[in-house]
């Protein structure tokens, strides 16, 4: 063997130590990286979850409410017209009161005369 092979036989044996070497000092950071990333990946999951959750309270809301502005129009339809019936009535009997008062002066000056 010639010199230059024989460095270069060491070269190559003094990287392959100190690539096995750093492999062996970076396996625990690529662990602790892949159970960071596993993390991330569940938190991810479970914000993707809670966020389709929310939506889908958001969206019943919206629909109650509309529901809720719905029903306040009926009731305050459902008021007016009961309001507009009570003023009918109360025309009624206004009416029918002064129709006897008019009677009650007729058979009064009936009485009256005779």
């Amino acid at each position: 063997m010639s010199n230059a092979e024989i460095v270069f036989g060491v070269v190559t044996l003094g990287l392959t130590l100190a690539g096995g070497y750093i492999a062996l000092r970076l396996k625990p950071l690529e662990d602790a990286d892949r159970a960071l990333s596993d993390r991330l990946v569940a938190l991810h999951d479970d914000m993707k979850e809670e966020r389709e959750k929310f939506e889908r309270r958001l969206s019943d809301v919206e629909r109650s409410y509309l529901t809720r502005a719905e029903m306040t129009a009926a009731i305050k339809e459902i008021r007016d017209d009961f309001n507009r019936g009570v003023e009918r009535v109360e025309q009624v009997v206004y009416a029918l009161g002064s129709k006897f008062d008019k009677l009650a002066e007729r058979v009064g000056n009936v009485e009256g005369a005779s």
